[in-house]
């Protein structure tokens, strides 16, 4: 008797778009995406370079839309097109990959429910906001904006400028440059403080002349501070 052979078909997940915008060495750059990660990267140049990959099946309702005017770069992760309200996603979160290549002296804004931060090489101004997905953040040299409900937190830091970080739950990795001239502030109200228990209130410490500020902000998350305060 002939056995029937089944033929396996793999739904094939959709090809990475790319964009490619002309800008100045210092443009403002938005991206937003709900689940998989955000990556930026600084690069020489007067150009932002932006590649996409949906990480779900060829049917996927998710799509990366990116735009460019005059001197303003925005992405945005969508459940169908960003234009419209969303009407058949019901709790799909396909998982989407941004990568951004963009000029040091980019200002960026960045936002993630449940995907992943990553920051390196950039100079300018940065505003990181995400819900539960971890942020990480190497070599900044400008005002820092990170802020979490319960991702955690990490800054290997260059040089320093102000810097506020937020977090609910999520914990927080500070490694400060070399011969550091910050005042470092924490205010928490049940979190550890370099694997110490700290009780209510406002601890802080200052490196230098305590030219710049990082603020530091939690309700339970812990901190750990090279060097410690």
């Amino acid at each position: 008797m002939l056995v029937p052979l089944s033929l396996l078909i793999f739904a094939a997940a959709p090809a990475p778009k790319t964009w490619t915008f002309k800008t100045s060495t210092s443009p403002k750059v938005s991206v937003s995406n709900i689940s998989g990660s955000i990556s930026v990267e600084s690069t020489s140049g007067d150009q932002v370079l932006v590649e996409a990959k949906v990480l779900g099946s060829e049917s996927s309702p998710w799509t990366v839309e990116a735009e460019s005017s005059g001197d303003e770069v925005k992405v945005r992760a969508c459940c169908g097109a960003c234009n419209q309200h969303p009407s058949n996603c019901g709790s799909s979160r396909d998982p989407v990959e941004i990568i951004v290549k963009a000029p040091e002296k980019s200002a960026l804004r960045l936002k993630s429910v449940a995907a992943s931060i990553n920051v390196r090489g950039i100079k300018g101004s940065e505003s990181l906001k995400s819900v539960s997905g971890p942020i990480e953040v190497a070599g900044t040299g400008n005002e820092l904006e990170l802020h979490s409900v319960s991702g955690d937190i990490k800054l290997t830091a260059a040089s320093i400028e102000d810097t506020k970080i937020h977090t609910v739950s999520g914990d927080v990795q500070i490694k400060l440059p070399k011969s550091p001239d910050v005042k470092v502030r924490l205010k928490t109200v049940s979190g550890r403080l370099n694997k110490a228990e700290h009780p209510l209130g406002t601890t802080e410490r200052v490196f230098g002349k305590g030219s710049k500020e990082i603020d530091i902000h939690t309700v339970s998350g812990s901190v750990d501070t090279d060097p410690t305060i």
